[in-house]
């Protein structure tokens, strides 16, 4: 808007007059009239007094304008020969407007009429005063005095003592490959029209759009964001092209408007550049960070170096080293060029053709050693090629030993450290997987061989439970009772934690609710919450959270982790039980103060690590062993995480 106003004030004046005397009607009423007219008046008074061939020319080159000069009765200058009438008959055909310069004042006539020149006769230099000779206040002298100070006032009368001047101008200018003042007028007038057309539309639509940004800001905001998002798409290469025009044509309207000239067209356009420069700016504001990235270059780069990364590292490096030689060869290839053409024009010199030879030598010199450098550069591409295979081999497992390099290749001594190293950690792999195995082999073997002796015990010590001892007795028997019971669950729990590790545990596939499992663990355990004296805060979903997995064993997981809560948090504090759902994944988290501190940098989902190690009693240490390891064997992710006293559980499925 502020660019619209600033065209009116350049291409209308900044004067408002001449601004509001742009929709007069008449060309003829405004002030730029007057001021054309009177110029052409001085032209023709040069023309009397000086024979000024530039002043005669000025009179000519506006077709719309008929004038004459006489001397007296001799015509000095005119441009109405191939006319049937004189203009001091005021009926010239076309031509509404007549002035007549005689014995220093003016007369003008507009259709017939005489007009009122002077008024009261005293020249004020107002707006709607002619600058005409005449006034009682302003001679002729004054009215030349700014354009021919070095002459004498006296003079300067007797010069223009006989002289008379007639011009009239069109009624309605026409436009002619030459420059027309008169013409200029008129297209001034609607350029200036325009203009303020084109600042009321945009201040208009301006103030409409402040309207809607103050009621709809919340959404101008995602408008742009909407349409950066479209151009975002667009190459950077195709933004810069069509912006190269539009800098161009956004110049030349400028120049338009210092010029006082723009078209209808120009005034569009104006409209359009304000709407796609908004719209660059938009784009470089919103997308700068990704402007190179999203290119034809940038593309063709990634490409490139995508399709590069693909390759084998010997044959990228013999790649590059290619492109470097035959850069090297293209350069070489110019320098003997340039040399064979010094040495045809230094054939008759015997000192430079010497030179040149010598040149041209040296030249033949570095492309062998280029040469012989890139085969080199080429045989450790390929060495390296077949150390990174044997590295990759090494990464995946495989240890059988490689093949060895050339003795006199640069990687020879790398290549063979590489071959024992993996012996080395062949040795220690086929070491540690022999160790547990004879783990979890002695685990399985033990927890299995416990099972027949402790079912015996469990037995016997129901029997001696049912038989008449002494009150003393009877507590002995209790204690054994409940220890043989203890021992029975841990051994159940190291079997099964055995299975799991080794892979062999069981796990029948199913498609059940993870809040629906929750709900049942958290009723089976509500007998043992109540007695707790804890506040359970659960947060499950009211719909369905579907999960592959065995719901056996992730109840199992479950009961221990409420357990675990039951045993080990504090008193009378709370515990937060949640389910969380996304576009991809169910989180389960269970959180809890702790009793008693925890221990740092402990990993609480070993085997047989409990919270406080100064315990004796209580659980075996197995309960988020197993809870971890059943998890992972059901596909998700089992997380411990503590801060100060807190203890929190995050388990993790993918939905289905």
């Amino acid at each position: 808007m502020l660019f619209a106003i600033y065209s009116v004030v350049v291409a209308g004046s900044s004067d408002l007059r001449r601004i509001g005397e742009s929709f007069a009607a008449d060309y003829q009423e405004t002030g730029d009239f007057r001021g054309v007219m009177e110029n052409y008046l001085r032209d023709g008074l040069y023309v009397a007094m000086f024979s000024e061939s530039s002043s005669a020319d000025s009179l000519l080159q506006d077709r719309n304008l008929r004038y004459e000069v006489y001397d007296g009765t001799k015509l000095l200058a005119a441009n109405t020969q191939e006319m049937d009438e004189r203009l001091m008959s005021r009926q010239v055909k076309g031509y509404n407007f007549y002035l007549k310069y005689q014995n220093g004042t003016v007369t003008l006539w507009k259709d017939g009429e005489e007009l009122d020149v002077y008024g009261d006769g005293v020249y004020r230099g107002v707006w709607e005063q002619w600058d005409v000779p005449g006034y009682s206040n302003r001679s002729i002298y004054d009215y030349l005095y700014d354009w021919i100070t070095a002459r004498d006032p006296e003079e300067i009368r007797e010069m223009t003592a006989d002289v008379t001047i007639w011009l009239a101008a069109a009624e309605t200018p026409a436009e002619y490959q030459q420059w027309s003042s008169l013409y200029g007028i008129v297209r001034g007038q609607e350029n200036v029209r325009w203009a303020v057309f084109l600042a009321g539309g945009i201040g208009l639509v301006g103030l409409v759009l402040l309207v809607w940004t103050i009621l709809w800001r919340r959404h101008l905001g995602r408008a742009w964001a909407a349409l950066a998002g479209v151009t975002g798409r667009i190459w950077l290469e195709i933004k810069l092209i069509l912006l190269l025009p539009l800098l161009w044509l956004l110049l030349w309207l400028f120049l338009d408007l210092l010029n006082c000239y723009i078209s209808e067209e120009g005034a569009l356009l104006l409209w359009l550049e304000a709407v796609l420069l908004s719209i660059y700016l938009n784009d470089c504001v919103r997308n700068w960070g990704h402007l190179r990235a999203h290119s034809f270059c940038g593309w063709l780069v990634r490409n490139l170096r995508a399709r590069e990364q693909a390759l084998p590292v010997q044959n990228r490096l013999i790649r590059r080293s290619f492109l470097s030689w035959l850069g090297v060869l293209i350069l070489a290839a110019g320098a003997a060029a340039m040399d064979f053409v010094l040495f045809l024009s230094t054939f008759q010199y015997p000192p430079l053709t010497l030179l040149t030879i010598v040149l041209g030598i040296l030249g033949l010199a570095i492309i062998v050693q280029q040469w012989s450098g890139w085969k080199a550069q080429k045989r450790l591409a390929q060495d390296l090629g077949r150390v990174a295979q044997q590295i990759g081999d090494m990464s995946a497992g495989h240890f059988d030993p490689p093949e060895q390099l050339p003795q006199d290749g640069d990687l020879s001594a790398l290549s063979k450290d590489l071959i024992e190293i993996g012996g080395g950690l062949q040795k220690a792999v086929e070491e540690r997987t022999h160790s547990e195995r004879m783990k979890v082999a002695l685990i399985t073997n033990v927890s299995h061989d416990l099972k027949t002796p402790l079912t015996s015990i469990l037995s016997y010590t129901d029997l001696l439970a049912q038989e008449e001892l002494p009150e003393t007795a009877r507590d002995y028997v209790k204690i054994l009772q409940e220890k043989a019971e203890r021992l029975r669950v841990m051994v159940r729990e190291v079997f099964e934690v055995s299975k799991a590790t080794t892979g062999n545990l069981d796990i029948r596939w199913e498609t059940l609710d993870l809040g629906k499992l929750l709900r049942q663990t958290l009723a089976d355990q509500a007998e043992p919450m109540e007695r707790s004296g804890l506040t359970f805060r659960v947060e499950l979903p009211e719909g369905e959270v579907s999960i592959r997995a065995d719901g056996d064993r992730l109840y199992r997981v479950f009961q221990n982790l409420i357990q675990n809560a039951l045993q080990y948090a504090m008193p009378g504090s709370r515990v937060y039980i949640t389910l969380e759902e996304d576009e991809t994944q169910a989180v389960v988290r269970i959180r809890n103060i702790s009793r008693d501190e925890l221990p740092q940098d402990v990993d609480f989902t070993e085997r047989f690590v409990r919270g406080d190690e100064s315990r004796t009693d209580g659980g075996s240490g197995l309960g988020l062993a197993i809870a971890k390891s059943f998890t992972e064997a059901c596909g998700g992710r089992f997380l411990v995480r503590t801060e100060a006293d807190l203890f929190a559980v995050e388990i993790t499925f993918r939905t289905v």
